[in-house]
């Protein structure tokens, strides 16, 4: 084992003088405001900016959190398609075997099936199935395809 001689004896082997050691100074104290001596002691009220509110307001938007909970079968192929695009630079032909507007029509097709359900609730499901087809296309090539997939979107939407 070996022994590290401490900083003084360092210092006395080297010829250096020690360093002096330095000593707290003592604070001063704080002072108070001199003011009248009073019969009945009154606790000192600090005084604030009175605050200021605007005169309107505008309409502000909270924007909500979302969450959305994925399957684990569909969180691994999400995956394995980013990995393929990005990692991989591969990109699947155009146009695809399966589209957007076969998966809702099958989706319709599977809900609309079963015994039981209101005309109203089958329009409803239709009527919202479209509006999720026209924002899924809306979307598709601003913000759902991986920036090597575009190119190849935009010469099959031309």
């Amino acid at each position: 084992m070996k022994i590290v001689p401490k900083k003084e004896e360092k210092e006395k082997e080297v010829g250096t003088p020690p360093a002096p050691e330095k000593t707290p100074k003592p604070k001063p104290e704080k002072r108070q405001a001199s003011s009248p001596p009073s019969d009945t002691e009154q606790p000192e009220v600090k005084r604030t900016k009175p605050k200021i509110e605007p005169s309107f307001i505008d309409e502000v938007e909270i924007e909500k959190e979302i969450k959305i909970t994925i399957p684990p079968a569909l969180q691994n192929w999400l995956i394995d398609d980013w990995d393929l695009v990005t990692r991989q630079k591969k990109i699947l032909q155009l146009p695809a075997r399966v589209t957007v507007d076969h998966i809702i029509a099958s989706y319709v097709k599977e809900k609309v099936s079963v015994k039981g359900l209101s005309q109203s609730m089958e329009i409803a499901i239709v009527q919202i199935t479209n509006r999720i087809r026209d924002c899924f296309n809306g979307l598709l090539g601003n913000m759902l395809l991986y920036k090597f997939e575009r190119p190849q979107y935009a010469e099959v939407n031309v």
